[in-house]
């Protein structure tokens, strides 16, 4: 997740849709808050109930739809340390398991959930603006050269 974030970041030329710094801001702060919340409680708690671990996901896809992906993939490494460290003290959802082999297993499904679903959603965002800018630059190209065509024929003619 670390390595992506990074690679992402280096190329600042490949955000197509960009979103505004308060709404980075705000998607920012509500998705670590979620991660904290939902991964910093106690197993077990009345809060527990709340704890629902498809809040940051849901959060972190608004914010694929909304930012560009490399602010996509800095919120979900956040997201995804956050998890991590929260579940190594025995915090969080996944900590309700008595066996430690299935709480890693839950862990690990839920965090590779979050980095593969959000990276997929960024890039196929990413990819369909980019297809959308060279169909239009391609679209308008066609129409040029027809009326420069029927321009030189209309003047043979």
């Amino acid at each position: 997740a670390v390595m992506a974030w990074l690679v992402r970041w280096r190329m600042p030329h490949v955000a197509i849709v960009a979103g505004s710094r308060y709404e980075r801001i705000i998607l920012g702060v509500l998705i670590i808050a979620a991660t904290v919340w939902v991964f910093g409680g106690t197993p077990g708690s009345p809060d527990s109930l709340l704890n629902m671990p498809v809040v940051p996901l849901a959060l972190l896809v608004v914010a694929a739809f909304r930012l560009a992906p490399r602010w996509v993939f800095a919120f979900s490494t956040v997201a995804i340390l956050l998890a991590a460290e929260h579940a190594s003290r025995g915090h969080g959802p996944c900590a309700e398991e008595e066996d430690a082999f299935a709480r890693v297993i839950k862990l690990q499904l839920y965090l590779a959930t979050v980095a593969s679903f959000t990276f997929m959603i960024s890039v196929a965002l990413l990819e369909r603006g980019r297809l959308t800018v060279a169909l239009t630059r391609s679209r308008e190209r066609l129409l040029t050269r027809w009326s420069d065509f029927t321009a030189t024929r209309s003047k043979s003619v």
